[in-house]
């Protein structure tokens, strides 16, 4: 397991996500702008904390692998032994419910900037569950 550091979860769950974060320029962009417009939505503190930790690229420079909005996660629970696939999505226009999997969601905070391969540990009133990114599908960009 690469390095890891205990972001700030506002209360929430804490999660471990491995350094370093790589994000993609038009992704914090419309966080950033989705932040300043809906300050009560949730996670907000988290994902402020990670943009100002990560190293935000272009698109050019952007690698594959690495989660970004519109990205199709494959998560394996170490666990129980099962595989989940999750989409990063942003909320849809005029949204006042944050559904599931969602980067304003604890799970979608975590996930953003992860790269295959990373594990990210998830504290729950049960235990840790322990999630191995398997996969990272990026959303193809038209040109």
């Amino acid at each position: 397991m690469k390095q890891a550091v205990k972001p700030s979860t506002n209360g929430r769950t804490p999660l471990l996500h491995p350094l370093p974060i790589v994000l993609l320029k038009d992704d914090v962009v419309l966080i950033e702008y989705l932040m300043s417009h809906h300050p009560q939505w949730p996670e907000i503190e988290t994902l402020k904390k990670k943009i100002q930790a990560a190293t935000v690229l272009d698109g050019i420079n952007f690698p594959n692998g690495v989660a970004r909005i519109q990205s199709t996660i494959l998560l394996r629970d170490q666990v129980a032994k099962q595989n989940i696939s999750y989409r990063l999505n942003l909320p849809e226009s005029g949204a006042t419910a944050i559904h599931s999997d969602n980067v304003f969601r604890p799970m979608g905070a975590a996930l953003w900037g992860m790269q295959s391969g990373d594990e990210l540990i998830w504290s729950t009133p049960k235990g840790n569950r322990y999630y191995f990114i398997l996969s990272v599908v990026n959303p193809v960009d038209s040109f």
